[in-house]
């Protein structure tokens, strides 16, 4: 599964979504939400950032997090 934390909007919103990307055996892709253990410990919104997963831990570093 290839894993997306935030981007913008359309309308340069920055967004704080995690969405993952799978590919099914059958060869079908679909996106899914991607799990939060906690809504407070979601990061908050941003874009032009790194996200690096390491195990179940997701690092964010750097970013932008007001519109242009």
């Amino acid at each position: 599964m290839m894993v997306t934390f935030g981007s913008r909007t359309s309308d340069q919103r920055a967004l704080n979504d995690t969405w993952g990307l799978r590919r099914h055996r059958d060869g079908r892709w679909d996106w899914a939400r991607g799990p939060s253990k906690n809504q407070n410990e979601i990061p908050v919104q941003r874009y032009q950032h790194a996200t690096l997963f390491l195990g179940t831990l997701m690092f964010l570093i750097g970013g932008r997090y007001s519109s242009i």
